[in-house]
């Protein structure tokens, strides 16, 4: 049944609303309207109008690829060439079809500049992980979302949600790191440890960084014992971007599952597929 014209109006007269969370809770309420619908509305709003700039935004959406496009020409060469940073904010477009990843993008780039005085590939590893912890876990405040199996939730995975809200999934919190170090060249990969991922500084003598908990430093003989196994390095994987993507979709599957959203749920399935090798 076609939405009554109140409610539309009500719906464009949040857009602009201080509450980020109410407006995009509206704009993904005119995103199930439809293409065609929302373009007669645009045309009814006067360019002057606040909301003509947040309306064009969610048509633009509606008329570009789908995120199963996207990230199926993303994944469509070898796996060394896929660009995480596209990946995640490509795959933060399921839950948020509207997302401009641009504000964000710059907000890491602010951050690696801040950082690049003090922090360069030739300094001490450990002095180059303790400059990157403060600033994201004490100056930022990122810190890992605990009970997240008791209380699930889509944005501790959704990349922009993560940058925002500064909490987040390991894998979350795990690609921040990830996409800042890159902006200042250092040598940092992921790691998809079983039931928990973390990052690896990869030098003469190798290191782990958990995240999750502040950015701890670990040694190999810890990380397996956290899982109660004795060093095992097959058990400390090198994960690649898509193995992140696949990680990062698969948990969205099931808090969508969990959640009760079986259609989210099933579209998550078919990203997990074509996201595979």
């Amino acid at each position: 049944m076609p939405m009554p014209q109140g409610d539309i109006q009500a719906i464009v007269s949040l857009l602009n609303d201080a509450d980020p969370e109410i407006a995009s809770t509206m704009r993904n309420k005119l995103l199930q309207m439809g293409e065609a619908r929302v373009a007669d509305l645009l045309a009814g709003i006067a360019d002057a109008d606040p909301a003509h700039r947040e309306v064009s935004r969610v048509l633009h959406a509606l008329r570009s690829p789908s995120v199963e496009d996207r990230l199926k020409m993303l994944v469509a060469g070898p796996s060394n060439t896929i660009d995480l940073e596209e990946g995640v904010f490509t795959l933060a477009r399921f839950g948020y079809p509207d997302l401009d990843p641009g504000p964000y993008r710059a907000q890491l780039d602010r951050l690696a500049a801040d950082l690049a005085p003090n922090v360069a590939p030739h300094d001490h590893p450990v002095r180059v992980v303790r400059a990157l912890n403060h600033c994201l876990f004490e100056e930022q405040g990122f810190h890992g979302q605990q009970d997240y199996d008791r209380f699930p939730d889509p944005d501790n995975s959704y990349i922009h949600r993560v940058i925002d809200r500064k909490v987040g999934l390991p894998i979350a919190l795990a690609v921040v790191y990830l996409l800042l170090s890159r902006r200042l060249e250092l040598p940092i990969v992921g790691v998809g440890m079983p039931m928990h991922f973390i990052i690896k500084y990869t030098s003469d003598q190798d290191f782990y960084i958990d995240p999750f908990n502040a950015g701890r430093i670990l040694t190999a003989n810890e990380c397996c014992a956290l899982l109660g196994k004795s060093t095992d390095v097959s058990l400390l994987p090198v994960a690649d971007a898509r193995d992140i993507l696949i990680r990062t979709a698969a948990n969205l599957f099931r808090t969508y599952t969990v959640m009760g959203e079986a259609d989210r749920a099933e579209s998550l399935k078919r990203i997990i597929d074509l996201l595979s090798p």
